[in-house]
């Protein structure tokens, strides 16, 4: 699958062949697909809302974070962990200007008053760890149990108090909820099920030092929610909360997932069905969201969450990342999608586990960025973010923090786009697009009513400005204008643009590049109402398996909303569609109705089903071209006659397959050079029609006289080029390309570990580069790595044998475990190569080890990349890739 986005790349900085103007059409329906949009996706995490004068307006707060883990809610001591020399602190009440430190809750409270002063509900993390900071006196350097360190018990057992006891070296969790539920009353606030414990070995070592397993996690979720829900059973409670990818596909390649992972596609699947049959259990829903962190791993010259991820590279992934969540024909440069593409788009995929395995649960995502907040690509991708968390009917988002001045003005399109606190509508209604690379749109209306419909709008392209035609179908009202407020590149500020006429619920307007609009439509109060609707022709006499098409007719002519529905008063008699294409199902007669959108005026038609049988008289073929290259197709389309035929089925045949296939709808490939037949036979009557089609070689015929290369190679930079190898590679990798063939087979822009067949036992290659950076490389397989080592042991990858095992993969923090079961080892030697097939490590390995040979390996700070490990021993030569992050 080509990597779109870097097609974009190539067709937007390339000057021969960059676009000035893109033609995108938009439609609105006001009354398709209604849905609420959740208040709670304008959230931000509590960095983001500690200046109440914030302008933003956002809706949900969450008190979370690697901080919230260690918080002590008795005297709001808290320990951030690996992000802050683990230090036992008064951060918090520093942080937030709070005068008496000690007061119970305190950090708590302010943050809920302020979220609630603002109109805002609040999130509060609880804490499941097993211990909260004792003391505000410093670094910790001592594991739980100590003094340094408070037990966190879920459930006290005894009277709760409004005023712990802070002797008694315990905090209680369920009194804490006490303490809220006393302040805001039941259901006042939501909580959450700690902060990605997926990593509490890493970011809280002294807490939780030995790494989480999945039968803890479910222990401590079904034990600390249940205490929740015992004191206040209206409480929402946030589950998993997990820190990113390997969390939810395997809780960071928890101990106990190889025991489950074949009974499951990925960790977020058990999760949902354990905390199901728990809630079974305890006769109450104990999980009612299901928290992701989404952190995106895709790259342009850089990571583009990374600060610094501000080249043209960068801000064209980061204007299409957000497909991420959606879009099931995205890809992008990340290893999420080299090796986990199964898994995108995410929001349908965490919707199907859901409905699989907790049904009604709902979905958030509590930590989330996009980077490029002090520029306008941080503005667009939030704004589609945003846009995307209401149109696919996400629960909740807290943005994790500072968004920057450009960041921010995503919040305000939605929440504050006047400066008066106007806002976005609450009831989402379709909205479509025919460029979902270059723009997005979104659409809503203010409850039940359409007279103020609103559109936002981006053109995500950095170099062609787009012309948009928008069209307004299914509404009652006649919009009239738009008045409309944007962001453009350059300037940090919402600006008012002029009013715009609408005419016909229909506009044009012209959207610069890098830039996104807030439309407000709406009427003077002249619609047109619909008086009355005619069907034509008033009765209809067709065979089993026939059809007809009636036509509505509205009146008055100049009509607003001149929609309508169609239905049967008996489908298994006969059926419509909604164009009003009637099929003959049954014999038998029924009433076809058209229906107005506006007014619900009626009118139909009397449909008669016979026994008839319409014979066929004879058949047509039409090929949209008759002149296809190898590997490319065409669509081949029947015309059978007479229309209202009883069958109209026909079939497909290639005179030389060969040469050209053809499916049974019709689609012709080519496969080899030449010419053939295709022919169409109709079911009723064997009447035939015929066409040819010729193939051609078409763009390979450049390599006529190709350079022939050894592995390993790379190519960088333009122009066209031809090489040959005899060599089968491993690893195939390009981006910036124009085209990539190899052996007539497309690998432009993606990564790849597999070679089509061998044709007279060469890969014949063709690159055709745009710009300096454009870039291919092929790397030989493993074996002619090992090759290279003059090695003439038995070859044996490592998935295909049970003595070696290596975790992580991937790597992630410099070090990875080997484990040999064989420990008649005399000598083991570890070799690293690069994707270039270069060696970057290599060491020795003693075998002095009494019990089993197991090794702590530490790679050094390798670029992240994809390598292959050669762990050559006494009689072995083994391989494997391996991914460092």
């Amino acid at each position: 699958m080509k990597n779109l986005l870097l097609m974009l790349s190539a067709l937007c900085l390339t000057g021969t062949l960059a676009i000035a103007q893109l033609n995108v059409n938009y439609t609105i329906s006001p009354q398709a697909d209604r849905k609420p949009i959740s208040p709670l996706i304008y959230g931000s995490n509590w960095e983001e809302t500690a200046n109440p004068s914030t302008d933003e307006n956002y809706t949900f707060v969450r008190m979370g974070g690697n901080r919230a883990t260690g918080y002590n809610w008795e005297n709001n001591a808290s320990n951030a962990g690996e992000d802050y020399f683990h230090v036992n602190d008064n951060f918090w009440p520093w942080y937030l200007d709070i005068t008496d430190s000690e007061e119970p809750g305190i950090v708590v409270t302010t943050i809920a008053d302020q979220a609630k002063a603002n109109g805002a509900e609040a999130l509060i993390t609880l804490q499941m760890a097993g211990y909260v900071s004792a003391d505000k006196d410093g670094e910790v350097e001592t594991t739980a149990p100590s003094p340094r360190w408070y037990e966190g018990v879920f459930e006290k057992g005894s009277a709760f108090s409004l005023t712990p006891d802070k002797t008694d070296d315990k905090v209680y969790i369920d009194e804490f909820v006490n303490f809220l539920t006393d302040k805001y009353g039941s259901g006042g606030l939501k909580y959450s099920l700690d902060n990605e414990p997926d990593l509490w070995n890493s970011t809280h070592p002294y807490i939780y030092p030995t790494q989480p397993t999945i039968a803890d996690l479910i222990d401590r979720s079904t034990a600390l929610a249940t205490a929740v829900k015992n004191v206040d059973p209206q409480a929402e409670i946030f589950g998993l909360v997990s820190y990113g990818f390997n969390g939810y596909l395997s809780f960071q390649n928890a101990p106990d997932w190889p025991a489950l992972e074949d009974d499951y596609s990925w960790f977020i699947d058990y999760y949902l069905e354990a905390m199901n049959d728990a809630s079974t259990a305890a006769n109450q829903r104990l999980v009612d969201v299901i928290d992701l962190h989404w952190y995106p791993e895709a790259t342009g010259d850089q990571r583009i969450i990374n600060p610094s991820a501000n080249s043209t590279a960068d801000k064209l992934a980061r204007l299409q990342a957000p497909r991420a969540f959606w879009d099931p024909d995205y890809t992008e440069n990340s290893w999420i999608f080299q090796y986990f593409d199964s898994f995108m788009p995410l929001i349908p995929t965490v919707q199907n586990s859901i409905d699989t395995y907790y049904p009604g649960t709902k979905l958030s995502f509590n930590e989330f960025q996009f980077g490029g907040y002090e520029d306008i690509t941080g503005t667009i991708a939030l704004t589609d973010v945003l846009g995307i968390f209401g149109k696919y009917d996400v629960y909740a988002a807290t943005h994790w923090s500072d968004p920057g001045s450009f960041g921010a003005l995503a919040y305000k399109l939605y929440n504050n786009y006047d400066g008066n606190d106007a806002t976005f509508g609450e009831t989402y209604v379709d909205a479509a697009m025919d460029d979902k690379i270059n723009s997005s749109i979104y659409a809503s209306v203010s409850g039940e009513s359409d007279e103020e419909l609103h559109v936002i709008v981006l053109n995500k392209s950095m170099t062609s400005s787009i012309s948009g035609s928008f069209d307004i179908s299914g509404s009652s009202v006649n919009y009239t204008t738009a008045t409309i407020y944007g962001v453009e590149e350059g300037t940090a500020a919402i600006i008012q643009k002029t009013d715009l006429n609408v005419s016909g619920n229909e506009f044009s307007y012209s959207l610069p590049p890098l830039s996104v609009y807030h439309f407000i439509l709406t009427s003077d109060g002249s619609s047109v109402p619909v008086a009355s609707v005619s069907v034509s022709p008033e009765t209809a006499t067709i065979g089993i398996g026939g059809s007809v098409e009636l036509t509505a007719e509205v009146s008055p002519a100049d009509a607003s909303n001149k929609s309508v529905t169609w239905s049967s008063t008996d489908e298994s008699i006969a059926a419509v569609n909604s164009a009003g294409l009637v099929s003959a199902v049954a014999e038998g007669s029924a009433y076809i109705i058209a229906t107005t959108v506006d007014g619900n005026f009626q009118d139909s038609s009397y449909v008669t089903v016979t026994n008839e049988t319409i014979p066929v008289t004879g058949v047509s073929i039409t090929i949209a071209s008759t002149s296809i290259e190898v590997g490319g197709s065409t669509q081949a389309t029947a015309t059978v006659s007479p229309a209202d035929a009883t069958d109209t089925s026909v079939t497909w045949s290639s005179s030389d397959e060969s040469i050209a296939t053809v499916s049974p709808n019709g689609l012709i490939t080519g496969i080899a050079e030449g010419s053939a037949i295709i022919t169409v036979t109709t079911t009723d009557g064997g009447f035939t029609d015929q066409e040819a089609i010729s193939v051609t070689e078409g763009s390979s015929d450049f390599c006529t006289d190709p350079t022939s290369i050894s592995l390993p190679f790379s190519k960088d930079g333009t122009g066209e080029f031809c090489f040959v190898t005899t060599e089968p590679a491993a690893y195939i990798n390009s981006w910036g390309l124009e085209l990539l063939e190899i052996n007539g087979v497309d690998y432009t822009n993606v990564w790849s570990n597999s070679l089509p067949s061998a044709q007279n036992g060469e890969w014949s290659i063709h690159y055709i580069g745009n710009f300096s950076w454009s870039h291919f490389e092929i790397v030989g397989s493993a074996q002619s790595i090992a090759a290279r080592t003059n090695n003439d042991k038995r070859l044996t990858p490592i998935d295909e044998t049970d003595q070696i095992e290596i975790f992580p993969n991937p790597i992630k923090d410099q070090h990875m475990w080997l484990k040999f079961k064989d420990q008649s080892n005399n000598s083991i030697v570890i070799s690293l190569y690069n994707s270039a097939g270069i060696q970057v490590y290599q060491k020795e390995l003693s075998t002095q080890h009494a019990d089993e040979q197991m090794y702590k390996i530490t790679v050094g700070n390798l670029p992240v990349g994809l390598y292959t490990i050669n762990i050559e021993t006494d009689q072995n030569l083994y391989v494997k890739k391996l991914l460092i992050e």
